[in-house]
């Protein structure tokens, strides 16, 4: 049921998201002149522009995502070999004590 109600909720999110960006983009249908450096130069209508910004912005939070998640499984390996190292060491020294017991 929770799954029903959370799927029932992104999609009710996702229509009124796209429903908000289709009535902005008619409702802003000017042209809009973008200068840059280098003399690059841009026009085009200002939803575009703005779904352009918006989209460099979500792949730059999904590349530093990426990086951060690549950091912690390289860590997560690291600490693994180190686990199996210390198992390793560990295990003679299990059977050495139990030798020595008997």
């Amino acid at each position: 049921m929770k799954k029903l109600l959370r799927r029932i909720f992104y999609l009710l999110l996702i229509f009124v998201t796209g429903t908000f960006g289709v009535t902005f983009a008619f409702k802003n249908v000017q042209t809009v002149s973008l200068q840059y450096y280098f003399g690059l130069h841009w026009e085009g209508s200002l939803a575009m522009l703005l779904l352009l910004v918006w989209g460099i912005g979500v792949l730059s939070g999904v590349l530093v995502m990426l990086w951060h998640q690549v950091r912690l499984q390289h860590r997560l390996f690291r600490s693994r070999q180190q686990l199996t190292r210390a198992h390793s060491e560990l295990e003679p020294l299990r059977t050495a004590v139990v030798k020595s017991d008997s």
